[in-house]
């Protein structure tokens, strides 16, 4: 499924003249965090890291945990997207702070 989907969204971009492939793609980052691939690359791992490391501790992919756990209203689930949101909001919010209104 997910190979199809990748698949897709590269035909969808190829046959609308959009597909390129960037090391910097997203203006705002830039504009915060400066030009430096080599901190994104950086940044990118560690974020990857961290979200092995939770899936880990959360028995398994953190998606399917909330997703399913919370389709078959698992009470673990529950308490997992609250404190996923909990940690997340507070952290998307330092992370972008010198962001400002767009």
């Amino acid at each position: 499924a997910w190979l199809g989907v990748g698949l897709g969204a590269a035909a969808s971009a190829v046959a609308s003249g959009t597909f390129r492939i960037r090391t910097m793609p997203d203006a705002g980052w830039e504009e915060v965090y400066g030009p430096s691939v080599a901190r994104r690359w950086a940044v990118a791992f560690v974020g990857a890291a961290l979200t092995g490391f939770a899936a880990g501790v959360a028995g398994g992919c953190t998606a399917s945990l909330a997703m399913s756990g919370g389709a078959v209203l698992v009470p673990g689930a529950f308490l997992f997207m609250a404190g996923m949101f909990t940690g997340g909001i507070p952290t998307a919010l330092l992370v972008h702070r010198r962001r400002g209104p767009r």
